[in-house]
Order: structure tokens, then C-alpha cells, then sequence
């Protein structure tokens, strides 16, 4: 219902941090649908991997920040800089996130 297209970097056999990732999906998006870039939600717990590296291809980003996250302190640093759109504490959030979204485009 919310997702169209994943991309799991040991399914691409390339590490996650590259553009192989991010490219695997754009392609899967394109072929199922009418892809928007802005329409992408990239989820992770890294600003300097996840977060950077989605914004550079305009995807929303979701920081995961969990209360014992191993990168919560190094995310910090890079937090006012570099802001996701949204912050999470935990993956059951991720469909409040793209309830909200949907809300906000109608």
C-alpha cells in the first residue's frame, strides 16, 4: 500500500552507501510508476551515510534515532547542518510519516 519499489543492498550486491542502491530503486520506480524524486522516503540511522547521500538525489529522508543508537552521538553533530525531513524513533513510525505526507499533498 505505501511502498512501491525497495531496494536491499545485498540483493544489488553493492554496498549500501553507493549510488547502486539508490539507482536499483530509481529503476524499479520507473518502471511501476510516474517517478517523482520528492515522492522517495530513504530511512536510515546515519546522517553522514543515509541522510547526505538521499538528499543529493532530492528523496525525503526519515533519520532513525534510536534511544540507544549506536550513531546518535555523531548524528548530532551533523543534525543542524544536514536535516532530515522527518526523525523517528522507531521503525513503527514510518506509516504516521507517509500518512502525513499523503495529507499534506491533497
Amino acid at each position: 500500500q505505501y511502498f512501491d519499489a525497495i531496494s536491499i543492498s545485498e540483493e544489488v550486491g553493492k554496498n549500501k552507501f553507493t549510488d547502486a542502491v539508490l539507482v536499483d530503486c530509481v529503476n524499479k520506480l520507473k518502471q511501476k510508476t510516474n517517478f517523482n524524486p520528492e515522492e522517495v522516503l530513504v530511512i536510515g540511522d546515519r546522517i553522514d551515510k543515509d541522510i547526505i547521500h538521499a538528499k543529493k538525489h532530492n528523496f525525503k529522508t526519515a533519520l532513525l534515532q534510536r534511544a540507544d543508537g549506536r550513531y546518535t552521538q555523531q548524528n548530532q553533530v551533523l543534525l543542524e547542518e544536514h536535516k532530515p525531513d522527518f526523525i523517528i524513533k522507531s521503525l513503527t513510525e514510518i506509516q504516521t510519516v507517509l500518512e502525513k505526507e499523503a495529507r499534506m499533498k491533497k
